[in-house]
């Protein structure tokens, strides 16, 4: 009497053993597939932040890129004595609108030391252009005012380059060139 007791205790309990087995794996492998598919998911938005960073650092370098040009040209007539052609001036207001426009999604998606240094990098160009508009422009300020503009720029770039993992220029490079471009004002 008590042998058929045993074997439905044991086999009850075989059954209860291998049941709780059962669902520990079962937990074990949903959790492991779960972690999978969120690191999948999180390899995707990292791609595509990277992706959106990396087209906004695009249009902001290629603004200042136009910008520096618009500005150059303006640059030199102003340090001859001469006045802006019209177009130079619409040419100025128009970039610097581009400019302007390129922050936005710049600074929406780079880190803060980027940030920082979008504004750091725009600030002098700005005033450069407000100059150059002006009809009494100073000389030493335009001078000024565009090796700051450059300085910023190219640090700005390089802060860029290594947030996209891309090799950057080195900081004293960057100040020993500026050093160079004042002594030569000077």
């Amino acid at each position: 009497m008590w042998i058929p007791i045993l074997v439905a205790f044991f086999g009850l309990s075989g059954v209860v053993v291998t049941q709780v087995l059962a669902s520990r794996r079962e937990a074990r492998r949903l959790r492991e597939e779960s972690e999978r598919e969120e690191r999948r998911w999180r390899r995707e938005r990292d791609a595509r932040t990277y992706e959106a960073r990396s087209a906004a650092y695009a249009q902001l370098v290629s603004a200042f890129e136009a910008f520096d040009m618009a500005m150059y040209s303006a640059r030199l007539a102003r340090l001859r004595g001469l006045d802006l052609d019209p177009a130079d001036v619409a040419e100025l207001r128009e970039v610097r609108g581009k400019v302007r426009e390129s922050f936005g999604p710049a600074v929406l998606l780079a880190p803060e030391e980027v940030r920082r240094l979008i504004q750091e990098a725009g600030e002098p160009r700005f005033r450069h252009v407000e100059a150059l508009l002006a009809t009494d422009a100073d000389k030493g300020a335009l001078r000024s005012e565009w090796d700051e503009g450059q300085r910023q720029y190219r640090l700005l770039r390089r802060h860029m380059r290594i947030d996209l993992g891309l090799d950057a220029e080195a900081v004293e490079d960057i100040d020993r060139d500026s050093a160079a471009r004042r002594a030569k004002w000077a």
